[in-house]
Formats: C-alpha cells, sequence, structure tokens
C-alpha cells in the first residue's frame, strides 16, 4: 500500500534550494560569534515530514492502549541482529522474549537469503502482542570485509565516494531506484543509511570512502536522489549519522563535529537540513561528539541540545528519531548502556539503536519502566513515542503488507546481472589527477614494453592489457597483504624483474603504508621509467604518490575489485567517458575570422572529479583529462546552418549576431555527450 503522504521532487529544484540555503546561510552568520546558534533559512518544502501526532488513528491509539508499560517501551528498540543468513539463537530469544520495534539486518546478501531472513523474522512478527509490524531495515552502502561476500551481494554497490566522483547522472539515480526496489520485493520496508556525514578534513583522519565527499551540496543532492528512491518503492529512509562529523576520527578516538554553531546549516547541517524540508520520515542521531553544539560534550545520542533544542527546534523536524547505538563503542567508556538509553530518551529520541542482541536491552527496557514507575519519566513520554511509531507504520502500510515472494530471487538476480551500472560508475568516477607526457591513454607502440606490480591481483588486468598491448609483464607484492606493507627483499625482488621495459604501471591499495609503497616508484625512476599510480580506495597520503608520471584514482574498495579492475581496463585503454564541458560565457570574435573548434578543448575523459579535498596538492573538483580512444563520431552545428563532423573544425561566421554552437559526440559503449556554446560575432 503506497503511503498518502509520499512523493517525489525534481532534484533541478533541490540543487536550487540546496545553493540558496547555503547563500541565505552565510550572509545570515555574517557578525555572529562561534556561540550563536545556527539561523534557519525560509524555503518551501516540496513534500512535508509525515505528522506523526495528528494523524494518530483510533485503531493506533487502540493498539497502545492494549500494551503494557513494558511492552511499550520494548517497541522503542531497534536492534541490529546478528546472525547473517537467518536469526541466531540469541537472535531468536531475544525475539521471543519481547518484540523491538525494528530491527536491521547485518548484512543484505543475495536475494533469495534475504527474503528467507524477512520470512523467519516475520513469523516472530506475527506472534507479538497486537501483530505490530517491525522496522525491517538494512543498508546496501554497508563495505563488506571480502570479494566473497560482496560477489553473494543482491546487486554489486559502488562506494559511495565512486558515487559522488561520478558526478550527477542517471546510473546514479538507476541505482538507487534498483536498490529500493530490490528492497520492496525482498520485503524489507526501512533502509538503514547511508550516513550524509561529510569527509573529513583533518589531516590524520583515516579518510573513508562512505561519504559522498566534502561538499555539503553535492552530498545534500544526493540525498534527494536517495529519497526520490525510496518512497517511489514505498520503502522508509532512514538517513544517519546525524549531526554529522562521523568521519572526523582518528584511532580509536569518537567521532567529532567541530562546525561552529552558526555555520552548521551551511556545512555539516546541509544534507539533514534538506532531508527534512523534503520529507524525510526517521533521522538517526550517532554518538558523535558536538562541542559547538553541546558545550558539555555528552555524545549526541544522549544529548537534549542536539536532539530536542536542535534537531527538533531548530530545524523544526517532526519524524521519529532514532539514536545510538546504545552499545557503541563510545558509549561504554561514558556509561553503561542501559542508563544511557534512560538519558537518550530524556533527551528526545523516541527509538534506542543497539548494535546487536545482548543481555543490555532487557536491563534497559527494566532500567526505563523503573524510571517510569518512579517518576523520573513521565509516561506520558514513552506513550507518545509510541504513538509516533505506532502512526509512522500504519501510514506506511507496514501492517498489512504482504510476505515477499520468493520466485522474486532469480529475477532479480537476472535482472541485476544485465544491468551493470556499479561497473558504469565506477568507470564515470575514475579520476585523472596528473598525467604529464601524455603517458595514458597506453598506447602499444608508446608505452610497451609494459610492467605492472602492485598489491592487489594483477592477472585479471595483466590479461586484458596484454590482449591490447601485447608486451605486458607483472610482479605481485604478495607480502604486502599481510604485513601491510612492501618490505626490502620485494623491492629487491622487484629491481631484478622490472628489466626491458618502457612504462612501468603500480596498482596501489591505500590500505598499505604509503612510504613503503612510494619507495616502489623510487626503484622503477632509478631505471629511467615512466610511473603510472592507480591508487585504489580513499586517497589519502596523496603527497607520497607525487613522483609519479601520472596519477589515477579509483574508489571502490580493495575487497570488491571485480567492477574496479573492469573499469580500470577500460581508463586505462582509452575507452573512457566522455562529459562535454558547455561554456555559458560567450566567446567573442569579429565576422570573417576563422575560429578553431577542438573536440579536445571542450570535452572532460575520464569524467571522475576528485570528490575531496587533497590541499595542498589537489583541489575538490580537480581532474585533467585526456584524448579518449572511445570516441565513435563527433557532430559540430554551429548554429548557422554550417556542420561539421571533424575533431578539430574550423569555422567563419560571416554576419553579426548571437549564435549557439553544439556539440554532440557518440562513444563507443552506445551513449552520447553533448554540450552547448554561446557565439557572439560582432
Amino acid at each position: 500500500m503506497k503511503a498518502k503522504y509520499i512523493s517525489t521532487f525534481p532534484l533541478v529544484s533541490l540543487l536550487v534550494s540546496t545553493l540558496i540555503v547555503s547563500q541565505v546561510c552565510r550572509a545570515q552568520v555574517v557578525g555572529q560569534g562561534l556561540d550563536a546558534s545556527p539561523k534557519i533559512p525560509q524555503t518551501t518544502p516540496t513534500q512535508e515530514t509525515p505528522d506523526l501526532q495528528d494523524d494518530q488513528t483510533d485503531d493506533v491509539k487502540a493498539i497502545l492502549d492494549s500494551l503494557t508499560l513494558d511492552q511499550k517501551i520494548m517497541q522503542l528498540m531497534f536492534v541490529r541482529l546478528s546472525g547473517v543468513l537467518a536469526p541466531s539463537s540469541v537472535d531468536s530469544k531475544l525475539l521471543e522474549m519481547l518484540t523491538p520495534g525494528g530491527i536491521i539486518l547485518p548484512e543484505i546478501g543475495s536475494a533469495s537469503s534475504t527474503i528467507e531472513y524477512v520470512e523467519l523474522v516475520r513469523k516472530f512478527e506475527a506472534a507479538n502482542p497486537g501483530s505490530i509490524p517491525f522496522f525491517i531495515a538494512g543498508n546496501a552502502f554497508a563495505p563488506t570485509d571480502s570479494e566473497v561476500k560482496n560477489s553473494n551481494r543482491f546487486l554489486n554497490m559502488p562506494s559511495m565516494l565512486s558515487l559522488s566522483a561520478s558526478g550527477e547522472n542517471e546510473d546514479a539515480k538507476e541505482l538507487f531506484h534498483t536498490v529500493a526496489d530490490n528492497f520492496h520485493r525482498m520485503g524489507l520496508n526501512t533502509h538503514f543509511g547511508p550516513s550524509l556525514t561529510l569527509a573529513s578534513d583533518l589531516n590524520n583522519s583515516l579518510g573513508s570512502l562512505y561519504t559522498f565527499g566534502d561538499d555539503p551540496a553535492t552530498t545534500a543532492n544526493a540525498a534527494g536522489s536517495l529519497l526520490t528512491a525510496f518512497y517511489t518503492n514505498d520503502i522508509l529512509w532512514m538517513p544517519s549519522g546525524f549531526p554529522g562529523g562521523e568521519a572526523n576520527r582518528t584511532g580509536n578516538g569518537p567521532a567529532i563535529m567541530l562546525t561552529p554553531g552558526p555555520h552548521f546549516i551551511e556545512r555539516d547541517g546541509l544534507p539533514y537540513f534538506i532531508a527534512i524540508k523534503h520529507g524525510v520520515p526517521i533521522i538517526h542521531v550517532a554518538n558523535t561528539l558536538a562541542p559547538t553544539i553541546d558545550p558539555d560534550m555528552k555524545p549526541a545520542s544522549v544529548s537534549r541540545k542536539v536532539i530536542t533544542s536542535l534537531l527538533k527546534g531548530t530545524l523544526d523536524y517532526k519524524g521519529l528519531v532514532i539514536s545510538g547505538p546504545m552499545d557503541g563503542p563510545y558509549i561504554l567508556t561514558k556509561y553503561e548502556p542501559e542508563a544511557a538509553a534512560v538519558q537518550s530518551i530524556v533527551a528526545g529520541s523516541d527509538m534506542l539503536l543497539w548494535s546487536k542482541t545482548s543481555p543490555q536491552i532487557p536491563k534497559a527496557i527494566a532500567l526505563i519502566s523503573n524510571a517510569v514507575r518512579n517518576g523520573n519519566i513521565d509516561e506520558a513520554l514513552i506513550d507518545n513515542a509510541v504513538l509516533r511509531i505506532l502512526t509512522l507504520k500504519s501510514k506506511f502500510g507496514l501492517f498489512d503488507r504482504p510476505l515477499p515472494e520468493v520466485r522474486q530471487a532469480l529475477k532479480m538476480q537476472n535482472e541485476n546481472e544485465k544491468l551493470g551500472v556499479a561497473q558504469r560508475i565506477e568507470k564515470r568516477a575514475a579520476t585523472l589527477l596528473k598525467n604529464d607526457a601524455n603517458l595514458l591513454p597506453l598506447k602499444k607502440d608508446l608505452s610497451t614494453p609494459l610492467f605492472i606490480t602492485g598489491i592487489v591481483d594483477l592477472q585479471p588486468l595483466k590479461k586484458i592489457l596484454a590482449k591490447e598491448l601485447k608486451y605486458v609483464n607483472h610482479f605481485e607484492i604478495k607480502t604486502a597483504k599481510h604485513t601491510g606493507r612492501v618490505e626490502d627483499f620485494e623491492l629487491r625482488r622487484l629491481e631484478r624483474t622490472a628489466k626491458g621495459v618502457r612504462t612501468a604501471l603500480c596498482i596501489f591499495d591505500n590500505r598499505i603504508d604509503a612510504r613503503s609503497q612510494a619507495q616502489v616508484i623510487a626503484e622503477l625512476k632509478k631505471k629511467n621509467l615512466k610511473v603510472i599510480v592507480v591508487l585504489l580506495g580513499y586517497p589519502r597520503d596523496i603527497n607520497t604518490y607525487q613522483s609519479a608520471d601520472a596519477l589515477l584514482l579509483l574508489y571502490g574498495a580493495t575487497t570488491s575489485l571485480n567492477a574496479t579492475i573492469s573499469a580500470l581496463s577500460d581508463i586505462l585503454l582509452g575507452n573512457a567517458p566522455v562529459t562535454v564541458l558547455s561554456d555559458s560565457k560567450p566567446l567573442t570574435r569579429p565576422t570573417n575570422q576563422t575560429i578553431t573548434f577542438d573536440v579536445l578543448d571542450v570535452i572532460q575523459s575520464p569524467t571522475g572529479r576528485l570528490p575531496v579535498s587533497l590541499e595542498p596538492f589537489f583541489p575538490a573538483g580537480h581532474s585533467v583529462s585526456y584524448a579518449p580512444t572511445s570516441i565513435k563520431s563527433v557532430h559540430w552545428d554551429f548554429g548557422d546552418n554550417a556542420r561539421s563532423n571533424e575533431n578539430r573544425a574550423e569555422h567563419i561566421y560571416t554576419q553579426p549576431g548571437q549564435y549557439t554552437a553544439t556539440l554532440t559526440i557518440e562513444v563507443s559503449d552506445g551513449t552520447t555527450a553533448s554540450g552547448t556554446f554561446a557565439i557572439d560575432i560582432q
């Protein structure tokens, strides 16, 4: 049943409103001190968050009246189960003993295993008081820790940083809608995450592939695309990580949001603000410290200043708030989990997140129950939270959703195998930071003999490149996977192997010590080789690789290389996507002057742009272009009835006036790219 309040909104509108918000915020913070509260710009929402207070029905109230106090408190629990393929014995015992309001599947594997998992969970649902349905959640964007697990997933997923680097494109929208559609068909009703936190700008941060980069507007636009996809497919979306700052973590310390209060909305808060204004029904509050919002240094998940004052007050958020995990590592250093649960409820949370099934959950229920009976918590607070939970479940049709159909699994698998969207996104995301002497793309007559070395399995890449270039040798630095660095004896073996070659291609892994990988470059440079470095994963320590002649980034996780290696081989050989860089600023020329129109001057290929700042070396948005081999045909329309199919065309405008030149490029994969250019002839 499709919820009545659901609607979609145009992403162009979202981006425009995002920019307006940012501009208004900048204007409003002028002259304010660091301790000033964030000011909220006035915007017109395209979709209201569901009203969980005024839309409460008699049926929902009747369910509440039928519950005991402990049963009500159980509805406030949102538990991540521990069993991967099915509820574990501990999970089953917990679900039999109490009825949480929501559960999270620890991993989303194949379609068939997910459907079977949901069916097992729904059996517990049917046995609980009032047959109250669970929020059944998963996270398609969560990383996997092995290639085997990734290959068994219902859909091959690119990293979030790849999505950001690839820019706004139809492939990203198709991916989001496929995830949402598959979630619905697998029987899930809620998507937990991804986090809308920005990439860290701390120098000693490890960095993460699981942000949309460091630009607030880009992350807000991704939030809009996700919200549209999930709403369209009747999936509740719960963006995680409020108030931001989750990526600002060093070592084992807590994450910390450092943006000054008056700048919060234009930075960390912007993606959440846009999601709120466009109707997101649930928001997760993390255990992040936010000293500029709460000087008492309470984790956001137990902070009244973050949850009630900022989120519900300043941002006027009326949906469900889920906080935690109450048993998270940093919480455990400060509180007993059950005590943190009480504080979170008092701070304004509707539901409490738990990272695993454990005895701490019934302890928390008992402690909250005692606090109500002792008068330390008003029972009306519990009742109101449960009514809001039940109302959202009712409005979203969870009470009458049918069980998923097992026959959908094979159908989804076949559809997703044909889709190939992850590979296309990885390919669009590839970012060329440096390309001295036009080393890329690789060419048989200029690049060979080619020597490939690196940390990952090189055989698949060597096989593809050897087919095109013929003279390719390789040396895999195997011990680095176990030691975390390139050992000296491996460098000596490398020196003996890399003989009689012209170009060296190094495939580096961001998880391996950067300085030892830089020694590989140094050894190859001693042999007067041209060195191309491909860095996989998050591009930290980029300064270490500056001596390379060419530097290419791919943001795929090194534990799931299938789509990445396929995309990489295409980019190395020039079979890259193409974007036409339109320019609204007119080119002014006199009549009867020859104007040269060169395709290579107005295209971007590869198309990826750096989604995070790597200052002082490369700013966010940086990329360089090469001459791709993927261009199949070119068509220039000069706007005066003259045309050309040449890559480099010359044209003379004989009459003064305003003209629009249009370039259309057909790429070898069947896609087209086009752009327009204003011409002012005087």
